[in-house]
């Protein structure tokens, strides 16, 4: 009988949370590659982590990347390797497929990819070899692909973004990772997993707002509230009026229907915070509760439409 899929950081027992379990044991242990979907904050990378815990490949290395960081120039060097002088400034190194052989690699927000990257992924899962940046030939590679997004994959391909063929390839095998808002009742061992020095200061009155909000941003909104609401409040009982929740955590849910007067506002919002942080778009994206990538594409945003001030 296959492990029960249990990582230490997924907590909950809820429905959702039981079900998510399930799949994840009957799929850990098949070579298939495996696309995690699920909205930001939700513990997309736990899934990947918990699908190889269930692998053969479990002694292995877990290798993990963020697509949305990878700029078209730096992505295959990062992925596939480079050999020296094959640019400026360019050593002999491995990428991150050669770092994860035998293991698993997984790619977070696989859907930020560019083109032509999208496209040196599909040959290496066709042919299971990666070519450095500058070799003439390749060399075999055994890796378990873990993919995941926070997007609608199906529709960036019907819109050209992103390859058909790519995505018949990554998407053998589909789980989805399910919202806050669909698991409440894991909302008391959550709180205690993530901002233990909080949760246990938290009065029936904010355990009822924490209930009623509906949680864009997920498990990482959810931690980034509590540890706030603790840093604001040194001692005594944290009541609902303690829980300070982002401007743009309120909005993010509306943002998505396209409505462009509140983009442009949550677009405004963004830029504020980027400035506060002093242009670090990974910081911004933790006070926010959002993704690095929401950062960028509400900072385009901004940049295309009217000044701010």
């Amino acid at each position: 009988m296959p492990r029960t899929a249990r990582c230490p950081a997924m907590v909950g027992d809820s429905p959702p949370m039981e079900a998510l379990r399930r799949r994840l044991t009957r799929l850990g242990p098949l070579q298939a590659p495996v696309l995690v979907t699920g909205e930001t904050g939700v513990g997309k990378e736990l899934a990947a982590r918990a699908l190889h815990g269930q692998s053969a490949r479990h002694g292995r290395r877990f290798v993990a990347i963020n697509c949305a960081a990878l700029t078209p120039q730096l992505a295959p060097s990062e992925l596939f390797g480079a050999v020296q002088g094959a640019y400026t400034g360019a050593r002999t190194r491995e990428g991150l497929f050669q770092a994860a052989d035998g293991g698993t690699l997984f790619l977070d927000e696989v859907g930020e990819l560019d083109p032509q990257t999208q496209g040196a992924l599909l040959r290496v899962l066709e042919t299971g070899r990666v070519r450095k940046v500058g070799a003439t030939a390749g060399e075999p590679v055994d890796v378990r692909l873990v993919t995941a997004t926070h997007r609608d994959l199906k529709a960036q391909v019907i819109q050209g973004a992103f390859r058909a063929d790519l995505y018949h390839r990554i998407a053998a095998l589909l789980v989805e990772v399910p919202p806050l808002r669909a698991r409440l009742a894991d909302l008391p061992e959550l709180a205690g997993a993530v901002a233990p020095e909080a949760a246990h200061r938290l009065t029936e009155g904010a355990w009822a707002r924490l209930s009623a909000h509906r949680w864009p941003g997920n498990v990482r909104e959810l931690r980034n509230v509590l540890q706030r609401a603790a840093a604001e409040h040194d001692d005594g009982p944290l009541t609902a009026a303690s829980l300070i929740f982002d401007a743009l955590s309120g909005q993010a849910a509306s943002a998505e229907t396209g409505e462009g007067p509140l983009q442009a506002r949550i677009a405004r919002l963004v830029q504020t915070e980027f400035k506060r942080q002093a242009g670090n778009v990974r910081q911004t994206a933790r006070v926010l509760a959002v993704s690095p990538t929401t950062v960028y594409r509400y900072l385009q945003l901004a940049a295309d439409g009217p000044s701010p001030d």
